[in-house]
């Protein structure tokens, strides 16, 4: 199939089918200019016209323009062995839908030279010019037409993209959900083929444990360094409290109390201007760095929230101050279940937490909250309404995290590089910005830029209740 910018096609005049299936594609763009070819007398005809029986073939031209976009119609057929594939619908405006277009009720024959009169749907659908819009997790997207099942029309929102430049069609809800579902069985299947000869299975929340696992921080006494307190909040943050109740840790995975998997697809978003400090999520080998540099660089900008934990105070530990102390394990483990937390996590038989309260009341004040958490706390506080700047400190090289860390040995470098390279591999579409430099004051000083630039953003925020 050649994806040119112009689609050429014969087409028949049959009658479309007694009960046709829904449209299975959306490809409607409109203010593109067809240009009519010198042979389509016939295609001048009403859509009243659509479903006469004995039309000779005709050849229709559509032209799609340089920035791109699709042809402004639908199919239907193809689903079985030698049905035709028809026009179910045009898009008004649209290329197909201009004198000499497209009708509902056309056969498509041929496309740019390639036999269509046996083709399934997904054969017609992947022989047609190219009109899907590409995009990645993390982009907004402004669905201008749902009315298709599989397929829906929409914009990408992109500073300084023109409109149509940006628009096209992407898999609906629907469809993705299938497809990825599909997918997911497939996995499990194999795993389970697998499994068969090699030992027991290994369960999602298997892998996803040692994914998260994490090395804990503490000082001499035993206890737990609060400014290394967020390291080990990646546990518990939403679960039902089975493993703290056990004395186990728990994965994202196991602490969900689900099997069934979720399908990532889209959310509902407005944009919104935040009347509170955006806390400040810091990744990468330099975090611990950057939590003691920033506020010395910009002071008054930036505080810590103070820690939840189960254990008792020590000798000059104040409540509120220090940590805040929770009457139980109990209580906690309801308050971790609510999803009140942040992350969460065990260390020595205590719970240790940052909650979102806390966070809250030091972005109310004015100030970044500075916080060390893992990337799976991004979307947690999205949806608390506290969207964080993400600053992802990314090494060039095992040599490069030698040169900004000096004194660590090179298989921790090269421990910390492999880390780093998973981290963005899974989030590196929520990063806000990405640092790399050769020594710690470049990359201090591209973070300072990097919040300064975006602390008073606009921010996406998902819609609560908000269902697509």
């Amino acid at each position: 199939m050649n994806d040119s910018k112009n689609g050429g096609g014969s087409l028949g005049r049959r009658p479309p089918p007694p009960q046709p299936p829904p449209p299975q594609s959306v490809w409607a763009t409109p203010d593109i200019v067809p240009l009519t070819p010198p042979q389509a007398a016939a295609a001048s005809a009403s859509p009243s016209s659509a479903g006469k029986v004995g039309q000779a073939p005709r050849s229709v031209t559509l032209r799609r323009p340089a920035g791109g976009g699709g042809l402004g119609f639908n199919i239907v057929g193809g689903e079985a062995p030698g049905e035709p594939i028809y026009v179910s619908a045009t898009t008004p405006g649209g290329p197909a839908d201009r004198p000499g277009g497209l009708l509902r009720g056309d056969q498509l024959l041929s496309v740019n030279g390639v036999d269509l009169t046996s083709a399934s749907h997904d054969q017609a659908d992947a022989g047609l010019p190219s009109r899907g819009l590409a995009f990645r997790r993390g982009d907004i997207l402004h669905v201008v037409n749902a009315s298709d099942s599989e397929w829906w029309q929409a914009r990408r929102l992109a500073p300084g993209e023109p409109d149509q430049a940006s628009m096209g069609i992407i898999p609906s809800k629907r469809r993705v959900e299938r497809r990825e579902r599909s997918k997911q069985r497939r996995v499990n299947f194999n795993s389970r083929l697998s499994s068969q000869s090699s030992g027991p299975p290994l369960s999602p929340s298997m892998g996803s444990s040692a994914a998260a696992s994490s090395t804990l921080a503490a000082s001499p006494d035993g206890s737990v360094d609060r400014k290394k307190s967020g390291s080990l909040l990646r546990r518990l943050h939403s679960g039902s409290g089975r493993a703290a109740a056990s004395g186990d840790d728990l994965s994202s995975d196991d602490a969900s109390g689900s099997s069934a998997p979720l399908v990532p697809t889209y959310k509902a978003v407005q944009q919104s201007k935040l009347s509170l400090a955006k806390p400040v999520i810091l990744l990468g080998p330099l975090k611990d760095y950057l939590t003691d540099a920033l506020p010395a660089a910009l002071p008054g900008r930036f505080d810590q929230c103070v820690p939840h934990t189960t254990r008792q105070p020590r000798d000059g530990e104040v409540d509120g101050r220090d940590y805040h102390f929770v009457a139980s394990r109990e209580q906690m483990e309801r308050e971790i279940s609510s999803q009140l937390f942040v992350e969460a996590g065990q260390y020595n038989g205590n719970l240790y937490g940052t909650s979102l309260a806390s966070v809250r009341r030091v972005a109310e004040s004015g100030r970044h909250c500075l916080l060390d958490v893992s990337g799976g706390a991004i979307h947690r506080l999205e949806s608390a309404g506290l969207p964080p700047i993400v600053l992802f400190v990314r090494p060039a090289s095992v040599q490069n995290i030698l040169e900004l860390k000096p004194g660590i040995a090179e298989d921790q470098a090269a421990k910390m590089y492999d880390r780093a390279v998973k981290l963005e591999a899974e989030f590196g579409n929520l990063f806000t910005a990405v640092l790399s430099g050769r020594t710690p004051d470049e990359i201090l000083g591209q973070a300072q830029q990097a919040i300064n630039r975006h602390a008073d953003e606009p921010v996406w925020v998902a819609i609560k209740d908000e269902q697509i």
